[in-house]
């Protein structure tokens, strides 16, 4: 995990000072509000988006992700998307691409 920490800091998106947590198989960086509708948004994304999120903030209306192979288009940079009456909006969403085997 060392890797994934560093890239989120090298970015100065996400901060893992309020905690992490480990939903349906996505690391979620929490901000001071603890805005659980972070998982709700988790729980609406498609399976085949699912298999490419590695980690997820929302902080003041904004979203940073970070994604396996490539950012799937409706979660692009500027992307709005709509959760209980609310506009959030993907601020900095990247992909790590490469080959991660252990061989």
């Amino acid at each position: 995990m060392a890797k994934l920490y560093s890239i989120f800091n090298d970015n100065g998106c996400l901060s893992a000072t309020h905690g992490i947590t480990i939903y349906r198989g996505v690391i979620v960086y929490w901000d001071e509000d603890y805005d659980k509708r972070i998982l709700q948004f988790l729980d609406n994304m498609s399976s085949i988006d699912m298999e490419q999120l590695v980690a997820v903030q929302e902080t003041k209306g904004f979203i940073n992700a970070i994604w396996k192979d490539k950012v799937p288009r409706k979660y692009f940079d500027g992307h709005e998307i709509s959760l209980d009456n609310d506009i959030w909006i993907f601020n900095k969403s990247i992909s790590i691409p490469g080959d991660r085997s252990s061989g």
